[in-house]
């Protein structure tokens, strides 16, 4: 078994703003994980900080491949991480900046190219010798920055084929690696062991307890996820009592004692599927005997929710592209292998 390395596009990152400054200091990157069709491979997930992350290399052999480590992220199409060449405002992180100079394999994508007009983002062509630009947004990110591929090594395992652009969008991941499925199951925070990250064949979950929903295709968020928020905090008060004061970056908190009464917490998705969040996943000790939801309401996310990684601890999650389903079962992280 050895590390998958495949020829993917590398979106080299020139600055960052976001309102969450103190939550991404130390961010090294960041990464879409998916996997080659007819191959398996397993990444181990790591807890850093606020986030949970997988390491990877770009570069070859000769010289060396340079170390990255990247948020694992599933809401977003675009693979970048902070390049030396071209970092003007970047955020501070522990490994070094990606010195494209120092990697033979490395080649700026110039503009005009079938790559560079296929990024699904703003380009600029007007600087730097003719090299792609690009200006992207989500929910949380806004890069700019240069477009480029090089070798990136992940994980260990097979790869049958050669990656190739091929799935919903060609910049994302899960298109460069020709991926048909992958899952992934998140251990908590503070158990001491690696998450894992299970790409192509190795894909799969147990059986016996699982539940299913079809992806979600309408073009329009659903208006009705603020006043869904609004709900949750009013049943969440009538189980528990009444509240403590808020604290920083969460506005529903409790006294400790109260958040024994709380109940699990139960998401109905299309179909019926069901996933039962227990309390320990959406209620968190913020100190001062106070427990706080630890669900915040997205004002300005366009109506788009995110059910964060907390509320995901202990559930192995499938997502099938071919079948375009999402599949999850309960199960033991931390013994995963």
């Amino acid at each position: 078994m050895g590390r998958l390395a495949a020829t993917l596009l590398v979106l080299c990152f020139m600055s960052l703003t976001t309102a969450a400054h103190d939550l991404w200091r130390g961010v090294l990157g960041r990464l879409l994980a998916y996997a080659p069709a007819g191959g398996g491979v397993t990444v181990p997930i790591h807890w850093s900080q606020a986030f949970y992350t997988v390491n990877f290399t770009i570069g070859t052999l000769a010289p060396p491949p340079q170390p990255v480590s990247a948020v694992v992220d599933v809401g977003g199409e675009l693979v970048w991480t902070q390049c030396s060449r071209y970092c003007h405002r970047c955020f501070k992180q522990d490994l070094p900046l990606f010195d494209t100079n120092a990697s033979s394999t490395f080649r700026p994508e110039p503009c005009g190219t079938a790559l560079c007009e296929s990024i699904p983002t703003r380009r600029n062509c007007s600087s730097d010798g003719g090299v792609c630009g690009y200006e992207a947004s989500t929910l949380l990110w806004d890069t700019t920055g240069r477009v480029g591929t090089d070798t990136v090594a992940i994980g260990t395992g097979t790869a049958r084929r050669r990656a190739s652009p091929s799935g919903r969008t060609k910049q994302s991941l899960v298109a460069q690696m020709n991926a048909t499925a992958f899952s992934y199951c998140l251990a908590p925070p503070d158990a001491g062991k690696s998450s894992r990250l299970f790409i192509g064949a190795t894909a799969k979950l147990a059986g016996g307890g699982s539940a299913t929903t079809p992806f979600f295709k309408e073009s329009s968020p659903n208006s009705g996820l603020n006043r869904s928020y609004v709900d949750l905090k009013k049943a969440l008060t009538a189980a528990v009592g009444a509240p403590a004061p808020a604290q920083p970056n969460y506005d529903l908190c409790f006294p400790k004692a109260g958040g024994s009464k709380a109940p699990d917490l139960v998401f109905t998705f299309h179909g019926g599927a069901a996933m039962t969040v227990p309390v320990s996943s959406y209620l968190f000790d913020a100190g001062n005997d106070t427990v706080c939801l630890a669900i915040v309401n997205l004002t300005e996310s366009d109506g788009l929710s995110i059910l964060g990684s907390l509320q995901q601890v202990n559930i192995h999650f499938l997502f099938d592209l071919e079948k375009e389903t999402l599949s999850f079962e309960h199960a033991d992280c931390s013994a995963l292998s």
